[in-house]
């Protein structure tokens, strides 16, 4: 006990600092806890709210829709595809977006492929003369379907070789088609034969290359590619590409092939009454909304799952005419 005093005594100064700093650090952690407390109370009832405004990009305040309007004809514009749609593009994106949703009976797509689900398929195949059934909306689906056109001309795929059959010479050519529709047209000619009309196959598939050439002595013939497309469609938008589409003439009256004349000819009256019963229907009839002019003599089968499909966009077309 007396070394101890001893070192207090020695040390007192020390020791007072020591005592100083315990009783200063009590003295502040007991006035700090309640002030801390009080402070995280404050917070959680009032939390902090935000300046910034966040407008969507869809609202009335950032972008508006004008009305649709179709033109009356879809060759408005020579260098690119027509788009009679009038929209107005977002001013949060570089890129103009039409405020319209597909038709829920065609794809998205330039070139028709297979529906997704059942909602997508275009109702009754035509394997009798009636129409597919159309929903509302008639000019959005026209406008949106337009849009997808080349001076009128929807996009179509090259066929496969694999399916295409030799439906023989017509001159010194040898015409193929799609197996499907050339079985239906033998079938179609074959009774159109035992009634006294003679069908002739004159032109079906043709490819992308000889299209190009086709076209080409077109725009030389007619002097401009506008003229042209009236005539004859732009390589890669050929329904002929396809393998399901053919050119038909009357075996006894030749001097009409591929001309308008052609709809006054024993062949033609006999395909407007019969064709439909083995899956053909015309493709330009007068007047039809693609603007193309009219081919009594072009025809196209669709009376399969395959070929419906690829012709979805054009068939919802045709028959807004009727």
């Amino acid at each position: 006990m007396k070394k101890f005093c001893q070192f207090l005594e020695s040390n007192f100064q020390i020791v007072n600092f020591f005592l100083a700093s315990i009783i200063i650090g009590g003295l502040f952690g007991f006035w700090y806890l309640p002030q801390s407390s009080q402070k995280r109370n404050t917070n959680i009832n009032n939390p902090p709210s935000s300046e910034t405004k966040i407008t969507p990009t869809n609202s009335p305040e950032t972008a508006t829709e004008s009305p649709l309007t179709i033109a009356n004809s879809p060759r408005n514009n020579p260098e690119i595809p027509v788009d009679n749609t009038s929209v107005t593009p977002s001013p949060t994106s570089n890129n103009s977006t039409a405020s319209i949703t597909p038709p829920a009976t065609v794809n998205n797509t330039p070139i028709a492929t297979s529906p997704t689900n059942e909602q997508e398929k275009v109702k009754n195949p035509i394997n009798s003369s009636q129409s597919p059934e159309i929903e509302d909306q008639e000019l959005v689906k026209i406008n949106y379907l337009l849009s997808s056109t080349y001076f009128g001309h929807f996009p179509f795929q090259e066929a496969p070789q694999a399916r295409l059959m030799n439906m023989g010479k017509y001159y010194n050519r040898t015409e193929y088609l799609d197996r499907e529709a050339g079985e239906a047209f033998l079938r179609m000619k074959a009774v159109a034969k035992n009634q006294g009309v003679e069908l002739v196959l004159i032109s079906g598939f043709r490819s992308i290359s000889s299209q190009t050439q086709l076209f080409q002595k077109q725009i030389q013939k007619r002097g401009s590619k506008e003229e042209a497309v009236k005539l004859s469609a732009p390589p890669g938008h050929s329904e002929h590409h396809t393998g399901y589409a053919l050119d038909i003439g009357d075996g006894k009256q030749p001097s009409f092939d591929l001309k308008t004349q052609f709809q006054s000819t024993q062949a033609y009256q006999w395909l407007i009454n019969n064709a439909h019963k083995y899956g053909f229907e015309l493709s330009f009839p007068p007047n039809n909304l693609q603007g193309v002019s009219f081919e009594p003599w072009h025809w196209r089968f669709v009376a399969s799952d395959r070929a419906n499909t690829i012709f979805a966009m054009p068939r919802h077309l045709l028959y807004q005419n009727k």
